[in-house]
């Protein structure tokens, strides 16, 4: 989960039963856009080194970092 003063952004799983009717639900009453086939990646302990080079062929939706951890949304 991501928020700003304009956007949210969430991640969540693909759930076909569920996810029809949340998006319909938060249509109604806000502009929603969605992105499908997309990888929720956690390092931990990562350095430089290896983030750039795993990041090498991919292209980040999100990304949150931390001291120690990174998290990316990844197409």
């Amino acid at each position: 989960m991501q928020n700003s003063a304009v956007s949210f952004s969430i991640c969540v799983d693909n759930d076909p039963h569920k996810i029809p009717q949340l998006l319909k639900d938060f249509q109604q009453f806000y502009d929603v856009l969605y992105n499908v086939d997309l990888s929720l990646f956690t390092i931990r302990h990562y350095t430089d080194n290896y983030f750039d080079s795993f990041l090498h062929d991919k292209d980040v939706i999100l990304e949150q970092k931390s001291r120690n951890t990174i998290q990316l949304i990844v197409r």
